[in-house]
């Protein structure tokens, strides 16, 4: 059994070859290497030496049984030029690369998950999509004028394919599910895997809370190059509210240059209390990183699930978000606000600072809550569904 898994990511390639991702790895080929003999890895690529500051951080993103079809970093989304010959050579790609396989993932959203979605319909192809965002919102607010274009144009593309698709496997428990129905089979399962932090994690965030009457350090978690992350509002919210609240400082974890967001803190009057802690790999450098927190803040404008508010809550973090994807089921209504307000956010940020009380309820709470990301819990539901789906390639197959 060949199996072919398509998105848009890039990986880091260096001079010899070899593949690199901070984001994708042998963890993630072994839920597909555990039903099918071979994975090809259909995806974009990025020269190491061309991207050098966000290659630290960098782990290799092959196994055994995985092999990689990269093709240029062009795909003519998010404002980058690609003429109709170069799409049709990359269509071919996707095209032969279908027609090798014996079943199809697509991470979607995602362009060359959409080529092979049609593709493996041309082809009569069974195909699964792991439908991990709204392409509505990565496009409305990504923050380039030709990508809030293709918005409802890509959200009708996505919900064409994912209807059609034999199978879905969702990181929502409703959100997603809602935009995009599938007639084919589905589940849920978190793109997310927790190991289950002790329970001494939680004592001592509660006497970290107890013991806190210095300055608050607040966080977020996002790539510096995109709008949708929220850093924006979250800058304004704290500048609002800086002369309410205990002295504090804004720290940001990503890929990307600071500037233009230095540059905002600036104009807002912060611009001293804001510091950019470059990258940190997921997993143990990010919640050794959150520990230091006391505060996250999550105002995106797009997410599925989102991993950096699981992985804070696996280190009793308390957190206020946004009214987007799947965060309203992850945190309590008191704890969210529209998109972009950061007024409501200001105001949420005074009321939490204010009553150690409720942070220590919201901490408790998020821990409590995150135990469901057990990943020998996730792992068993999301083996039965790729189970499923690769037997039914197999029966198709004969």
């Amino acid at each position: 059994m060949k199996a072919l898994f398509v998105h848009d990511h890039k990986f880091n390639v260096d001079k010899n070859g070899n593949v690199y991702s901070h984001l994708m790895d042998g963890v993630l080929w072994k839920r597909y290497l555990e039903h099918a003999d071979s994975l090809t890895v259909l995806s974009r690529r990025v020269i190491f030496e061309e991207n050098e500051k966000s290659a630290s951080g960098m782990r290799p993103a092959g196994c055994e049984g995985v092999s990689f079809e990269l093709l240029g970093q062009s795909l003519g989304i998010n404002g980058e030029k690609l003429s109709a010959p170069g799409y049709a050579e990359k269509y071919r790609t996707v095209r032969r690369a279908v027609s090798q396989c014996d079943a199809v993932i697509a991470r979607l959203p995602s362009v060359l998950g959409y080529m092979a979605c049609r593709e493996a319909i041309k082809q009569r192809k069974k195909y699964a999509v792991e439908v991990v965002a709204c392409a509505w919102d990565s496009n409305f607010y990504h923050g380039n004028p030709k990508n809030r274009v293709m918005a409802l144009p890509s959200l009708l593309i996505m919900k064409h394919y994912v209807k059609k698709a034999d199978a879905a496997i969702y990181v929502t428990d409703e959100y997603l599910q809602k935009i995009y129905p599938c007639r084919g089979f589905t589940g849920i399962a978190s793109n997310v895997v927790l190991e289950m932090p002790d329970e001494r994690v939680l004592q001592n965030r509660i006497a970290k809370i107890e013991s806190t009457n210095k300055k608050v350090i607040f966080g977020l978690v996002g790539s510096l190059t995109v709008n949708f992350k929220g850093h924006e509002t979250a800058i304004k919210a704290l500048a609002a509210a800086r002369d309410r609240i205990p002295d504090f400082e804004l720290h940001f974890i990503g890929t990307g240059r600071p500037d233009r967001w230095q540059k905002l803190a600036d104009e807002q009057g912060i611009g001293e209390r804001v510091f950019f802690d470059g990258l940190k790999k997921h997993g143990r450098e990010v919640t050794d990183w959150m520990d230091h927190l006391d505060v996250l803040l999550i105002p995106s404008l797009q997410e599925g699930l989102p991993r950096a508010l699981i992985e804070a809550m696996s280190c009793g973090l308390p957190a206020l978000g946004a009214v987007t994807g799947g965060i309203p089921q992850l945190l309590p209504g008191g704890f969210l606000h529209k998109k972009k307000d950061w007024r409501k956010l200001s105001e949420d940020i005074v009321r939490l600072c204010g009553d150690k009380e409720l942070m220590k309820k919201c901490a408790a709470e998020n821990f409590e809550k995150v135990k469901r990301f057990d990943g020998t819990i996730l792992e068993k539901s999301r083996f039965e569904f790729w189970k499923t789906f690769f037997d039914m390639c197999r029966q198709h197959d004969f």
